[in-house]
């Protein structure tokens, strides 16, 4: 397994600026070629301090099962626009057909209206709790 080595190279201050208020595309030079983990091979990275970040397991599942969950994830249909990660908040509790108050809560009328057809598309894997 191989060891990598991490150090902090910007203080969390410069990353703040880099993530707000839309966040920057890496480009190569960002990358430490030292670090490149390859598809096939296990890794551990450990902080500074020495401190397990994250681990690496090439391989952990079956190909033909990531394949057929790919499929099934991006065929998705249905409406995702009452989950509240979807539509940028504004939770209420759903009202049922008598007009009583459930105890399911889903995104508000709003935020349902105002969502925009692209990011409900690109939203519909998160009906199956994919992010």
């Amino acid at each position: 397994m191989r060891r990598l080595n991490l150090k902090r190279c910007l203080t969390i201050k410069q990353d703040r600026a880099l993530r707000s208020p839309t966040p920057l595309d890496a480009e190569e030079k960002d990358f430490d070629p030292e670090n490149l983990i390859g598809p096939y091979e296990d890794a551990e990275a450990y902080k500074e301090d020495g401190t397990l970040l994250f681990r690496v397991v090439a391989d952990a599942f079956d190909m033909d099962h990531v394949l057929q969950a790919y499929n099934h994830v991006t065929t998705v249909n249905g409406d995702p626009t009452s989950r509240t990660s979807v539509t940028g908040g504004g939770r209420v509790k759903r009202p049922r057909a008598d007009n009583s108050v459930s105890n399911q809560s889903r995104s508000s009328k709003e935020k349902q209206e105002k969502a925009p057809t692209e990011l409900i598309s690109s939203a519909r894997p998160l009906v199956l709790g994919y992010p």
